[in-house]
């Protein structure tokens, strides 16, 4: 009996011990994903503003606010939003990309 016990006890520390690494795991991956969503997102968003201030003159907020509608628009809409703004952006930037190539 006592024998018994103390195999469970191996067996609920390893438990314990293994759930401890997967939390943390969990946590320092949680803190990556939180880094990469802000960073990545902020800096592209940041590189159109800028552009198209300095090129067409429009205020940062306005494309701030453009990019914001846009994308809370596809995010909220689903996977059948994004694959609609998708299948019209895709052509759109094929055409844009050979164009600017051709002039």
């Amino acid at each position: 009996m006592r024998e018994l016990r103390q195999e469970r006890m191996r067996f609920f520390i390893f438990l314990m011990i293994v759930f401890a690494m997967i939390f943390w795991i969990g946590i320092i991956n949680l803190k990556r994903e939180i880094a990469t969503f802000g960073i990545g997102n902020m800096v592209q968003s940041n590189s159109v503003s800028q552009v198209m201030a300095s090129t067409f003159n429009v205020p940062l907020s306005i494309t701030g606010l453009i990019l914001m509608i846009g994308v809370a628009s596809v995010i909220i809409g689903g996977i059948k939003s994004i694959g609609k703004v998708v299948s019209v952006l895709v052509p759109l930037m094929i055409f844009i990309y050979f164009t600017s190539r051709i002039a």
